[in-house]
């Protein structure tokens, strides 16, 4: 029994023994794991420090280009240092994109002891546009309708027909243009295009170039306008349109026309852009004339005109030369393709009736005006003139939109510069929200009573709701720049709706929209302080409406509503906002093989 009592305790001291073993075995599993653990939650939060030092470099380099667009043109770099442990250094340079010229490209180095991250951004100059709404309203072929006692406060543009009723008034002058065939003809207009490149100085003898095209005078003899398929890089001048004669299959010094190619109306993409002519050029049947667009010549500041893979257009050619001469020898070369091109002859005459007119009237046919000023027309049907009368003027040119299709691709690239929401979106009853820039994959509504503050480009896919008394406005970082709402389809304005600009002076906010609606823009009741535009459909206001300017294919003013044009609308500048006046492509962390590159993305 003894014995067997010492065996039990040997026993129990080896299982004690056994035990202790696999506890410490267990704690020293325990505590190394644990030392690993801190060591790699220390490594992550170093690596996170790193890639902060990073991103700080990034965001006072895309602060330096904002505040000075020229900084890194030539290459620049810049070291920050935190403390003993942190600091970052960055490098910016010039390069040119596929999509995008003159990018600033960003590579930052973050360093936190001896770790370093790198990021590398590239920073592509978003568009800004410039406008002019020289009129309260300008319309499009569509025409201009007034209900009765409808009032607009301004002067007028058309090139389309101004009608009235009863009562219907225009303080200012009323313009409507002889009309333009609703189809080009001739036209070159190939499915593929690419960019001809001209007014660059680098390349000196392409400065000016000219397309070549056989008049078609079976709509009619005159030739109105032109639209050329063309695009821009930086900011250039205006350039000059000149139809001209042929000279043994060359553009001549001789001038039958000219007009101005807006640059304010060119956008960062080939679009085609009208040109209306002054004082229309009656062609012959046949004969061979010339689009010369003449430009001057820049590094920086330059201009695009599309062309086909081939000479797809039988009746011309395109050509290329230093510069267009009125008189003296020219040399032009063949580009060996076609421009894509647009020639408007044109149409029946137009006619102003039955408005009230402050100022003067300049139309071909008069019905029934009542003219405080003078009168400047073909023919006149009833009508009471206060001033003189010119019968036999000519009819007044076409006018140019004062927002391109063209225009609304660079606010719709500004809106999605800011990334996309993809569904709709409701400001609900009451409440406030603050937004832009952005793309909204969907439709907008902004409900009764609520505030939508715009710090950036909003552009929305789908239709647009703005309810009783809500308020849109311009955050106050716009300054004296204007912002943009711009959509696909439709526009309802309910009652009251209050638009505002930044609190700066010639601050104002657009509204516009491509859609080709008779109902694209429908503004009820006391709706203010706005700039509509649907260049390709019909602004509607009903009774007791209002707006600053409305441009249009179409412009219907229903009984009593009321236009009161802004003299600051005279030239006015649309930025993409304090949210967003440039936008960052490309943001993507790289691994370099060294401090100099080269540099790949990280792989995840």
């Amino acid at each position: 029994m003894i014995r067997g009592r010492g065996q039990s305790g040997v026993v129990g001291i080896l299982g004690v023994m056994i035990f202790s073993a696999i506890i410490v075995v267990i704690g020293s599993a325990m505590v190394t794991t644990s030392v690993l653990s801190m060591q790699q939650s220390q490594e992550r939060l170093d690596s996170t420090q790193s890639i902060v030092n990073a991103e700080s470099g990034v965001e006072d380099g895309l602060l330096q280009v904002k505040r000075s667009p020229g900084f890194g043109a030539g290459g620049a770099t810049v070291e920050t240092s935190f403390d003993d442990r942190n600091r970052t250094e960055y490098r910016v340079e010039t390069i040119d994109t596929e999509s995008c010229q003159d990018v600033r490209q960003i590579m930052a180095s973050g360093y936190h002891d001896t770790l370093v991250r790198r990021i590398q951004v590239d920073d592509c100059p978003q568009p800004s546009v410039d406008a002019d709404f020289v009129y309260a309203l300008q319309a499009g072929a569509g025409g201009i309708t007034m209900g009765n006692n409808a009032d607009i406060i301004g002067s007028t543009y058309s090139n389309g027909n101004h009608t009235g009723e009863n009562n219907a008034s225009v303080s200012g002058d009323v313009w409507v243009a002889g009309t333009a065939a609703p189809d080009a003809s001739p036209e070159h207009d190939p499915a593929t295009v690419t960019d001809f490149i001209f007014g660059k100085s680098s390349s000196p003898n392409v400065i000016d170039v000219a397309q070549a095209f056989t008049a078609d005078t079976s709509q009619s003899g005159k030739l109105v306008k032109v639209a050329l398929k063309v695009k821009k890089f930086g900011n250039p001048a205006n350039a000059t349109i000149r139809i001209v004669t042929d000279n043994n299959n060359q553009p001549s010094g001789t001038q039958v026309a000219g007009g101005t190619l807006n640059a304010s109306s060119v956008g960062s993409t080939l679009q085609f852009i009208d040109v209306s002519l002054t004082n229309p050029p009656t062609l012959t049947n046949g004969q061979k004339y010339w689009i010369v667009v003449d430009t001057s010549g820049s590094a920086t500041n330059y201009w695009a005109w599309g062309v086909g893979d081939d000479n797809g257009y039988p009746n011309g050619t395109g050509k290329s030369s230093d510069r267009w001469r009125s008189s003296g020898t020219m040399t032009w070369s063949p580009v060996g393709k076609d421009f894509a091109f647009k020639a408007f002859m044109g149409s029946p005459p137009t006619y102003a009736q039955g408005v009230d007119i402050g100022g003067d009237v300049h139309a071909n046919t008069l019905n029934q005006l009542t003219v405080g000023g003078d009168a400047y027309f073909q023919a006149d049907n009833g009508s009471t003139i206060a001033g003189s009368s010119f019968p036999g003027s000519e009819d007044p040119p076409q006018r140019d939109l004062p927002i391109t299709d063209a225009n609304i691709i660079d606010f719709k690239t500004q809106g999605a510069s800011g990334g996309t929401y993809t569904g709709d979106v409701t400001i609900a009853l009451g409440t406030s929200q603050t937004m832009g820039p952005l793309k909204i994959d969907g439709n907008l509504t902004v409900e009764n009573g609520s505030t939508l503050r715009i710090t950036g480009t909003l552009y929305v896919t789908g239709t647009m709701l703005f309810s009783n008394n809500a308020t849109i406005v311009l955050d106050p970082g716009y300054g004296a720049d204007s912002g943009v709402i711009v959509g696909d389809g439709t526009v309802t304005i309910s009652n009251n709706v209050l638009f505002t600009g930044s609190g700066t002076p010639n601050s104002f906010l657009l509204l516009g929209t491509t859609s080709t609606s008779d109902n694209a823009i429908d503004v009820s009741n006391n709706a203010t302080n706005i700039i509509l535009a649907a260049p390709k459909g019909t602004i509607r206001l009903h009774n007791n409406a209002g707006a600053n300017a409305l441009t249009a294919n179409r412009l219907v003013l229903d009984n009593n509503a009321v236009v009161t044009y802004v003299s600051g609308l005279n030239d006015i500048n649309f930025s993409n906002g304090p949210g967003g006046s440039f936008a960052v492509g490309g943001w993507r962390e790289v691994v370099c093989d060294s401090a100099s590159g080269p540099c790949e993305p990280v792989t995840q």
